[in-house]
């Protein structure tokens, strides 16, 4: 089931629904013996009681959320530790075999950052058996039996987080359709009961006339469309900034910018969609009260991707010596490569890969080149270069 499956027939929030069900059960004891003609009984009343209290109940989206934002944030702990040591293996494998060669090649460590959890995860598979095919060559660089091990455990603990944050998606989904269902189910008597109310004292009685109007004559208030609508690509949620009048909000995507399908409707003003969103999709959302709808935000077009610059200010400090750069936003880890500058046929050779943001490292006589890239769990950055010469060893 999905929550596509259930739409809200009325214009209501949750929240108002219940409080005016609430007050027409007492609307409707005092007003029994007359509304009885329609073949209004207290077991009805009763019933309709006993609708408003079982939805009362229900945990609210809110609560879903939450417990599926906790399994979103273990999920993508896990998938962070999977990219971390794929892209260690990658430095194994580059210095064992060489970059471009055909044992690299066949590890495919490229493109993991466009890749899906599932894409990864079979990626992750890859990496531990060809491992394993090439353990004699790669244990000189630091490849152990322990570490394969290991490895299998973070595919599996993967897999397993991949299940919890599927499970929580799914109960919020159905949780979702079942307190739209039983709302549903508590505006039909509603409905029935106030058509009893209206009928019967439309011309008697104004006065309880006025307790049987479910939406009332008074404009609720005009509402504007959504502003500020961003999307974060690190917590995958879309957020808009609160529109006065509002009650609710729906959040639409597409695929084309033309036909918009419903994703969310909810009464706070952000969405977690709890999974990379696809790329060149198109979103947009618009406010709701008991009045209808508002225009629709600017549409945002998600492309899913994060530029990550160049470190910067690259230095060698020769006294300690020391090679220095300054981090950019997002950074998670660095490669820093050196060759010698004064030879034409000399190849940048990895000598660091890590966080820190400056490295010992001392040479000999002659002239360097070193470079540094960035890392992040979306990719790399293109490569900074500085020369050097050292003057003294």
């Amino acid at each position: 089931m999905s929550s596509k499956d259930e739409v809200r027939n009325f214009r209501l929030s949750f929240n108002e629904l219940a409080q005016y069900a609430h007050n027409l059960v007492a609307v409707l004891e005092r007003d029994l013996s007359e509304l009885s003609i329609f073949g209004l009984t207290i077991n009805n009343i009763t019933q309709l009681n006993n609708l408003i209290e079982e939805f009362e109940e229900m945990k609210s989206d809110v609560e879903y959320e939450g417990d599926m934002m906790l399994k979103t944030e273990a999920k993508d702990a896990v998938a962070e530790t999977l990219r971390s040591e794929i892209r260690y293996m990658s430095v194994r494998v580059e210095a064992a075999y060489n970059y471009g060669s055909v044992v690299y090649n066949t590890f495919r460590f490229e493109d993991m950052n466009n890749m899906n959890d599932i894409e990864l995860l079979n990626m992750f598979r890859r990496v531990i058996r060809l491992s394993q095919q090439y353990y004699d060559e790669l244990s000189y660089y630091g490849v152990t039996e322990d570490m394969i091990a290991q490895l299998n455990d973070y595919a599996e603990n993967f897999q397993n987080a991949l299940i919890q944050q599927e499970q929580a998606i799914d109960s919020r989904r159905i949780a979702a359709a079942e307190r739209t269902k039983k709302a549903n189910e508590i505006y039909y008597h509603i409905s029935n009961y106030t058509n009893f109310g209206k009928k019967y004292f439309a011309k008697n009685n104004t006065a309880k006339y006025q307790d049987y109007i479910i939406y009332s004559d008074n404009v609720p208030g005009a509402l504007t469309a959504p502003t500020n609508f961003t999307y974060r690509y690190d917590t995958f949620t879309f957020s808009w900034s609160a529109v006065n009048n509002a009650t609710s909000y729906q959040l639409q995507s597409s695929n084309d910018n033309i036909n918009f399908t419903n994703v969310n409707e909810g009464e706070t003003n952000s969405f977690n969609i709890n999974s990379r969103v696809p790329e060149h999709t198109y979103w947009r959302v618009r406010a709701r009260n008991s009045g209808g709808f508002g225009d629709y935000s600017t549409i945002i077009n998600i492309v899913n991707e994060l530029v990550l610059n160049s470190p910067t200010n690259l230095q060698h400090i020769s006294n300690i010596p020391e090679l220095t750069w300054t981090a950019p936003a997002g950074a998670t880890m660095f490669q820093v490569q050196l060759k010698n500058a004064a030879s034409p046929d000399s190849e940048y050779l990895d000598i660091y890969y890590g966080n820190d943001v400056h490295l010992n490292h001392g040479d000999p006589i002659g002239n360097y080149t070193f470079r540094v890239r960035a890392w992040n769990a979306e990719g790399t950055s293109e490569w900074a270069e500085h020369s050097y010469t050292v003057v003294t060893p």
